[in-house]
């Protein structure tokens, strides 16, 4: 009877215990299921749970270690007999440990049991911070298609800041010089305080420097929890995080943050660095616009002072060049007495070379012979041109006035930047020209079409040379000899 006793009250005792440890687990559940709630919450909480659910609770005590961040029951004290349970969560580790105050075994049940919990809480941080991330890139990029430059660089730091509990930071990127450009500092939270001459938002690489220079200069994420020198009336910092932002391994920005209470966690870094990531082809489609529309300023004002400087040109011609310019049109190869200035009597032959050279140097009027491509049973067709980046459009232009095939090149509006018009022998020949040696396979190129013609009905003669024998002839940088798609028979040739 008393051995019958013994294994019931030891059974009991068994029941007992693992009853506790599944109220811990159902415990940890319930918390971890409560909407939003904050991954520092769940851990204090655990750590409460904890030592109700060993075996000896009354000198169980526990301690959590997560993230540069501790978590300790009440009375916390160590001892050497301790168990514990490690897991790594996104680079970042998490450690349960338990101690007993006195010598006492650990039962297997126990081991299981913290085990289950340090993965149990694993499950819930990689959901909790997946959700927070996803929520966190969303916001920033409805920040990016809201709101214009101006207000979208301050709206973007203003969730990071708030996010990870930051008093002070800049949102900031590299400009077309290479220097940093910092629109969204926080000015309104610090900057009335640094009393530091000269503060600018344009920073000069020259001048990077401290933690922030050498995130730029290293490309890497760079976190500093001082201590800081500071020139007197600088601001205070205690800690600061900059992580670079790259585009195809090019650092195009910066998001910097400063003055976190609890200093800046591995788990920060990662959560920046994800969302450097997520916006940098974002930004870089934004800096690519930018440059293109400044470019697009730059030559339509330079446009502007051609056309300025060709009207007063053309205010300047009078009567006898526009006469001059008239004959020579119906006939440019007239001799100088053949023109009816000089069989009038109005001006001498010697008056009229002059009026000519006159025309010639001011680039009103250029002679040459051209050629009528129909009489020749040439063929011609036109290349429409997207570029990617506005500012490769001078390129393309040299490129394309160096070709001999090549008799216009014209800068469009609209979806196509430029317009290109193409001879050749034959379809075959421009379609081969245009295949293997243009540019409508480079890189900076969005998008090419070409469009063939069937005869040239005006002008009757266009201005082309196809005909030279020697390279110099041409200043088409392209030599047919060293092409392997001429040496394989896949393109004819220039003639």
């Amino acid at each position: 009877m008393d051995d019958l006793e013994k294994k019931l009250k030891e059974f009991k005792h068994n029941l007992k215990e693992r009853v506790k440890e599944l109220g811990c687990l159902y415990a940890i559940s319930g918390i971890t299921a409560i909407p939003n709630i904050p991954i520092t919450d769940v851990l204090k909480e655990t750590i409460k749970i904890i030592p109700p659910a060993w075996q000896y609770p009354e000198i169980t005590k526990a301690r959590i270690t997560y993230d540069k961040s501790e978590y300790k029951s009440e009375n916390f004290m160590e001892s050497e007999w301790k168990l514990d349970a490690q897991i790594n969560i996104n680079s970042t580790s998490l450690l349960i440990e338990v101690f007993l105050l006195e010598e006492k075994l650990f039962l297997d049940e126990e081991v299981n049991l913290i085990k289950d919990i340090a993965l149990r809480l694993k499950n819930f941080i990689e959901q909790s911070e997946n959700k927070q991330e996803i929520s966190l890139r969303d916001k920033i990029t409805e920040m990016f298609h809201k709101f214009p430059d101006d207000q979208m660089y301050p709206e973007v730091l203003e969730i990071l800041l708030e996010v990870l509990e930051s008093k002070m930071g800049y949102f900031g990127y590299i400009d077309e010089n290479g220097d940093m450009i910092t629109p969204s500092l926080t000015r309104d939270i610090y900057w009335e305080k640094c009393e530091i001459p000269d503060k600018g938002i344009l920073y000069k690489k020259k001048s990077w420097a401290g933690a922030w220079g050498e995130s730029l200069r290293q490309k890497k994420t760079v976190i500093s929890n001082g201590p800081f020198k500071f020139p007197e009336g600088h601001i205070v910092l205690t800690n600061v995080m900059c992580v670079p932002i790259f585009y195809q391994s090019e650092v195009i920005g910066q998001l910097t943050l400063g003055n976190k209470i609890t200093g800046y966690t591995k788990w920060d870094q990662r959560l920046v660095e994800t969302i450097a990531n997520h916006i940098s082809p974002i930004l870089h489609a934004r800096l690519d616009r930018d440059k293109m529309e400044k470019e697009r300023k730059r030559m339509e004002q330079e446009l502007k002072y051609s056309k300025r400087d060709r009207e007063k040109v053309q205010e300047e011609l009078d009567g006898i060049d526009k006469k001059i310019l008239t004959e020579l049109f119906k006939d440019g190869k007239k001799g100088l007495k053949q023109f009816e200035l000089f069989k009038s009597k109005v001006m001498s032959h010697t008056g009229i070379k002059n009026r000519i050279s006159n025309l010639i140097n001011s680039n009103v009027l250029k002679i040459q012979g051209n050629i009528n491509i129909n009489e020749l049973n040439y063929n011609l067709a036109f290349l429409l041109i997207e570029l990617r980046k506005f500012e490769q459009l001078k390129r393309f232009i040299e490129y394309y006035s160096k070709c001999k095939r090549v008799f216009f090149v014209l800068t469009v509006s609209g979806k196509y930047h430029l317009l290109i018009g193409i001879v050749g022998k034959s379809f075959e020949a421009i379609n081969n020209f245009v295949s293997y040696c243009s540019l409508v396979n480079d890189t900076d190129v969005a998008k090419s079409k070409l469009i063939f013609g069937s005869n040239l009905e005006l002008p009757e003669f266009l201005p082309i040379n196809l005909f030279g024998k020697k390279q110099e002839d041409f200043n088409c940088e392209r030599l047919c000899e060293e092409c392997d798609y001429f040496k394989e028979g896949l393109c004819i040739g220039c003639e």
